[in-house]
């Protein structure tokens, strides 16, 4: 979903031009402010950090990456 003001004016460029290149219309939803200040970048920082983020992400992805960090 759309974080904040910056996602919005991204996502709203791409969607014009798949709808002009190819017809095809978009979506954009907001998420939900409980997850608004979450992003891959931030996610990978703290785990590299040894901070927990197994209550920000699935499971089978909080396994990969303490194997890809070295189980900090």
């Amino acid at each position: 979903g759309l974080r904040a003001v910056t996602d919005f004016d991204y996502e709203l460029q791409m969607a014009q031009l798949n709808l002009q290149a190819s017809g095809v219309e978009t979506m954009l939803m907001a998420t939900a402010p409980a997850y608004s200040f979450l992003s891959s970048s931030i996610v990978k920082e703290l785990a590299h950090y040894g901070g927990d983020v197994s209550s920000m992400i699935p499971a089978n992805v909080n396994t990969a990456i303490k194997l890809r960090v070295g189980g900090k």
